[in-house]
């Protein structure tokens, strides 16, 4: 039987169903950046207090391994394997979210077929590379196709949660000294901090876009 090719959606309906299957993803890997970040600003400022490095946590790894896994989830959606979508070309990022994808699904792949991906690899991009960013700037130009469309933006922050507050609170006492940890975890609310430390998180992704 012949195969019948999916009608794309129109410009405006594209968009937004585009968003509609990313936001989830969007939000859980700036959730995970932004608790790993808290971990290693903390380490990193106060050394002297950790007898160990967050990011040799089960707790941290995890939640790099879910940024990872949205990685390879938005690129799926972008490449529009099913013909669903009319893709701007205005929407940044999604080469580099294939060439991520890639990476990440081959991680012992030294020498690559495809030239533009041996010059990603070459560059080390998949290790200086700053997923978050990557993701999170493509929401945003996301967002300003939905508003030439007279839609309303989608995810244009992130919410942070009691379970992010818990996963942070999880890291630490798994790394800091005994005696250092009632004045980390009593003086400071973590979710406080979190929701403190959120917009400037942004603001730093947001650079790192711009500056590749």
């Amino acid at each position: 039987m012949p195969v019948t090719k999916n009608k794309p959606l129109e410009p405006a309906k594209s968009i937004e169903t585009l968003a509609l299957f990313i936001t989830i993803d969007v939000m859980m890997a700036v959730q995970s950046s932004l608790v790993r970040a808290a971990a290693d600003m903390l380490f990193h400022s106060r050394r002297e207090d950790f007898h160990n490095n967050p990011a040799n946590t089960m707790t941290h790894q995890g939640l790099a391994a879910i940024e990872e896994r949205a990685t390879v989830h938005i690129s799926e959606v972008l490449k529009n394997e099913n013909g669903i979508f009319i893709l701007s070309p205005d929407l940044r990022w999604a080469l580099d979210l294939k060439l991520h994808r890639h990476a990440l699904s081959h991680p012992a792949t030294i020498k690559w077929r495809d030239a533009e991906m041996q010059r990603f690899f070459d560059a080390k991009r998949p290790y200086r590379d700053r997923r978050a960013a990557i993701i999170w700037d493509l929401q945003r130009s996301v967002n300003e196709e939905l508003k030439r469309h007279g839609l309303p933006p989608k995810l244009e922050t992130i919410p942070v949660s009691a379970e992010m507050a818990i996963m942070l609170g999880t890291i630490l006492r798994l790394t800091l000294k005994v005696e250092a940890i009632a004045p980390v975890l009593g003086e400071v609310d973590l979710h406080a901090s979190l929701e403190s430390l959120r917009d400037r998180w942004l603001a730093f992704l947001v650079e790192k876009s711009r500056g590749r």
